[in-house]
């Protein structure tokens, strides 16, 4: 998983200038994971896949560490510190 995810974060920060390579295997990792074919009816099709599968990757591994040990508490739609 960490590779993967590690793979698709060097992805996401280039996202705008893919190779034809690395939309291959964007499309390849979607369709093997996840089951599903991209949407090709925007520009940000790939941006998007990208997104989706860094997503299911830290949700399926709960990699939601940072925000678990925040001290920051949810008000009225305004972030306080509760430090």
């Amino acid at each position: 998983m960490d590779d993967l995810y590690n793979i698709f974060t060097e992805l996401y920060g280039r996202r705008n200038s893919l190779s034809h390579s690395d939309k291959e295997f964007i499309k390849k990792t979607y369709l093997d994971r996840y089951n599903g074919r991209m949407s090709k009816t925007c520009n940000q099709a790939y941006a998007d896949a990208i997104t989706h599968i860094l997503i299911r990757l830290r949700v399926e591994n709960k990699t939601f560490t940072t925000m678990e040990k925040s001290n920051y508490l949810l008000k009225n739609g305004v972030i306080i510190n509760s430090a």
